[in-house]
């Protein structure tokens, strides 16, 4: 998140002023930066020293959306005290009877069973659409001001842990790691970075409106998981979702939490340019 939030203040600055581009495309990472930030986010030139003001007026918005954001949960994070959010490794938190076993008294309601702490109600049944559990597959899920209270909860899930995650830091395999290297053109980004317990998190906290500062109407984070153009049963995970709506709709990839994960990874990983999805050269 530092690296992305710094990135983005430069690359608001490169659209806000096209004739000063050079200068900010003199700093460390920007030659590859920039491109990246076209691929995930939608832009117009690769080179931004032609940029119309028609252009400016299209990509600027979004930019300083996405720098806002950025910003917002690095702040946010710099003091986790006052930040309002539980992590949690597993889903044990909810329940699907009371501690006398009774069953819920409607659909979609789960026991909360988190320990009551500070200001936070717990110890109830909440109401959670969508099965808010761990499935095999699933890496995590975020349910943002439990009770209506200013708590959200991000969960990963158990499975992650055995299957993927603790092999990786056993192996050398997190994204520190592989972000630390320089990779062949053989290597896909994807391949990567998509399964990394950190990239997972960055997605997950920008469902978090205390760690992003924004929220709906209805108190949640309007960075959600919004559907895949190539297809909308689906939701935009992954790169080739991440940049066809970078390419079809940037105003929805501002709102695709994959989008965030994987820009921020872009740029932690300043070993290769990432803007195609492979492994090109650092700019000389």
């Amino acid at each position: 998140v530092n690296h992305a939030s710094k990135a983005m203040g430069h690359i608001v600055g490169i659209i806000e002023s096209p004739e000063d581009a050079h200068l900010f495309l003199s700093l460390p990472g920007m030659r590859e930066q920039w491109p990246a930030y076209l691929a995930i986010f939608g832009g117009f030139t690769e080179f931004p020293d032609t940029l119309k003001p028609e252009d400016q007026s299209r990509m600027l918005p979004i930019a300083r959306y996405v720098a806002e954001v950025f910003r917002n949960a690095l702040v946010a994070m710099s003091t986790p005290a006052n930040l309002n959010i539980e992590i949690h490794c597993t889903d044990r938190w909810l329940r699907d009877t009371d501690p006398d076993g009774k069953p819920p008294p409607g659909p979609d309601q789960f026991w909360d069973n988190r320990p009551t702490h500070h200001n936070l109600m717990t110890q109830g049944w909440v109401y959670m659409p969508g099965n808010p559990r761990c499935e095999p597959e699933d890496g995590g899920f975020t349910n943002a001001k439990v009770w209506g209270q200013g708590w959200d909860v991000v969960t990963l899930c158990p499975g992650m842990f055995a299957s993927t995650w603790i092999p990786q830091q056993n192996n050398a395999e997190t994204l520190q790691d592989v972000c630390s290297r320089q990779h062949p053109g053989t290597v896909m980004f994807d391949n990567l970075v998509r399964d990394k317990i950190a990239r997972l998190l960055v997605h997950e906290l920008m469902h978090s409106p205390n760690v992003i500062g924004k929220s709906d109407s209805n108190g949640n984070s309007p960075i959600t998981d919004v559907p895949c153009p190539g297809d909308p049963s689906k939701d935009a995970y992954g790169w080739a979702c991440v940049t066809d709506l970078a390419e079809q709709d940037p105003g929805k990839a501002k709102l695709n939490a994959d989008n965030y994960s994987y820009f921020a990874a872009a740029v932690y990983c300043n070993g290769n340019n990432w803007s195609t999805g492979w492994a090109k050269p650092m700019a000389t």
